[in-house]
């Protein structure tokens, strides 16, 4: 769908002559947002987004999301003068496959301590890792034995200069549950998991889950921003001192959408990227008008450099491989 970029005060804005998606109040006076379609290729349904420290030109992206093809693309992006993402450069690469045991990636994606990948999958409620440099999960948890009721749903760790900092939290899509979450290494570079006891009902199915620092407009204290599948909207809380949601600050974000799935923040200009599952919607939609986050003290391990390294160099001949149909 057609979209133009226009300034607007001190960032870039996207305007829509007619999309069902909507910004509510008060956050539609200070953000706006672009849809950008479906990646390049045929990478099915689509999870969880994150991005590799360092790596601005390209976003990683569940693919082929809640069946065991599951699998992780770095999907090259286009950015505009101003930094923000407008767009898909056409090349994308497969990191890893991201089974479970009968499901695969779902909503949650996230780097964690030493650079360690971590997701979720549904249905079948496991948490998985995958070290730097491997092509297939390391380690398969399941989140079941631990407490987390059936099924994931999400995962994302606190940034570390935000209360809570460096704890994971687990999102049940089914049981719309927010749990909450230490990591210990295990020491085979994967990392046990040890949930803390405490839980939140917040409703709507949560999948992708971000953190949105106080002083952002709109958002007067330290807050996240959660992709409801259930009630087709994003939604906000307010957080306490472990960076968990406080159920009573729900206020609504954006409605109007068909299947909010996974959700990241851009390291370069702080937008909010969210994606839609699957149907005639599928793709992933951009919200600026957030301000930059500050740089992750986490180098990029060297399997990732790499990774980024090698297609950049090589670009379009090596990174444009044809994902297996569904």
């Amino acid at each position: 769908m057609f979209r133009r970029f226009c300034v607007l005060l001190a960032f870039s804005c996207w305007v829509d002559a007619a999309q069902a998606m909507a910004l509510e109040a008060p956050f539609d006076s200070h953000y706006a947002f672009v849809d950008l379609g479906e990646p390049p290729g045929n990478l099915g349904n689509l999870g969880g987004l994150s991005f590799l420290p360092g790596d601005t030109d390209a976003v990683l992206m569940g693919t082929h999301a809640a069946g065991p093809l599951g699998a992780i693309h770095r999907v090259g992006v286009v950015r505009d003068a101003a930094g923000h993402i407008t767009g898909f450069a056409g090349t994308f690469t497969e990191v890893a496959k991201a089974p479970g045991v009968t499901g695969g990636i779902d909503g949650g994606l996230a780097l964690g301590p030493d650079g360690v990948l971590f997701y979720t999958t549904y249905r079948d409620n496991q948490l998985g890792q995958i070290l730097p440099g491997s092509t297939a999960p390391d380690r398969l948890i399941d989140l079941g034995a631990l407490g987390v009721r059936r099924s994931t749903g999400s995962l994302q760790f606190v940034p570390t200069d935000m209360p809570g900092g460096g704890r994971l939290k687990l999102l049940s899509f089914n049981a719309s549950t927010w749990y909450d979450a230490s990591v210990a290494p295990a020491g085979d570079g994967t990392f046990d998991v040890m949930l803390s006891g405490v839980e939140r009902v917040i409703g709507g199915g949560p999948e992708g889950v971000v953190y949105i620092r106080a002083g952002n407009p709109g958002f007067e204290r330290d807050s996240i921003l959660v992709s409801e599948w259930s009630n087709r909207r994003v939604t906000t809380y307010e957080i306490d001192a472990n960076g968990d949601p406080i159920v009573d600050t729900r206020r609504v974000f954006i409605t109007g959408l068909s299947s909010a799935q996974g959700a990241t923040v851009d390291p370069l200009t702080g937008d909010f990227l969210f994606s839609n599952y699957g149907g005639e919607d599928r793709g992933v939609v951009v919200v600026g008008g957030f301000a930059p986050p500050p740089p992750r003290p986490v180098p990029l391990p060297a399997a990732w450099l790499l990774l980024t390294s090698t297609c950049a160099m090589v670009g379009l001949a090596t990174c444009r491989q044809r994902a297996s149909p569904d």
